[in-house]
Parts: structure tokens; C-alpha cells; sequence
């Protein structure tokens, strides 16, 4: 894991790898969500880089017309419960080849409590990381 900059990024990303449920909320089907499991690629105190392994064409075209907003439950390890995060889906990429997706995910509408554990987890990730270096 090694945290990164990413030029249009506020703060610090790191690479880290956790399994994640995403619900995918369609308005316009009764506000009836679509439920994907995958896992982050990334992770800031902003965001995050979500890759859904198996992505149908429909579902990723559904996505792509317009504004989505998700609701994404992270499963870290060491935490006791998930952390439950609320979003806006701000760019995504399909691969049709493997049939995944990679999306990203900017934070807005989660309480400033679930804000400040995901703050504090990449922070122990991160410190984590400069303690294993040394």
C-alpha cells in the first residue's frame, strides 16, 4: 500500500484493497437501488476508487446517463462494524472486455461522525505504512 497524490485529488489516496457492498440508487425506478459487491482501490478522506468485478452493459448504461448517487458499506479489516459511507458516483470506466467497472466515488451526504472513522482509518493506514518502512 503506498499513499499517492493524485493531481486532482484534496487528500492524501492510499492504495488499499476492501471488500465493499454498493448500492446504486435509480431514482427514477422508485428509488430502487441496484446492489453490487466489490472492492476499493483506493481511499482518501474524500472518496473513494470502488472496481465492481462483474458489471452487466445495462446496469453500467443505467449509471453512466446521469448523476448517481450511492450508498457504499466498507468492511475493514480490525473494524468491529462496516463503516456505512453515502456518495455521488463522479466518473466511471467500463471495461467490456472483463465485464468490470471502476468508478469514483466522492463523499456528500454522510453524517460528519462516519466522515471523521474514515479520516481515521486512512490515517492509520497510512501511519501503518511509515511504521512498516522504517
Amino acid at each position: 500500500m503506498q499513499p499517492s497524490q493524485d493531481r486532482n485529488a484534496k487528500a492524501p489516496q492510499v492504495r488499499v484493497s476492501f471488500e465493499v457492498a454498493v448500492k446504486v440508487l435509480f431514482p427514477e425506478e422508485t428509488f430502487t437501488p441496484v446492489q453490487l459487491e466489490g472492492v476499493t482501490q483506493d481511499i482518501s478522506h474524500h472518496g473513494m476508487r470502488v472496481r465492481i468485478p462483474h458489471l452487466s452493459e445495462e446496469v453500467y448504461g443505467k449509471i453512466l446517463r446521469t448523476v448517481r448517487n450511492a450508498q457504499i458499506e466498507l468492511s475493514p479489516p480490525g473494524e468491529a462494524e462496516p463503516i456505512s459511507v453515502r456518495g455521488r458516483i463522479v466518473w466511471l470506466d467500463f471495461d467490456s472486455r472483463g465485464c468490470h467497472c471502476t468508478f469514483g466515488v466522492t463523499l456528500e451526504n454522510t453524517p460528519e461522525e462516519t466522515k471523521q472513522r474514515v479520516a481515521a482509518l486512512v490515517r492509520s493506514i497510512i501511519a501503518g505504512m511509515t511504521t512498516s518502512a522504517d
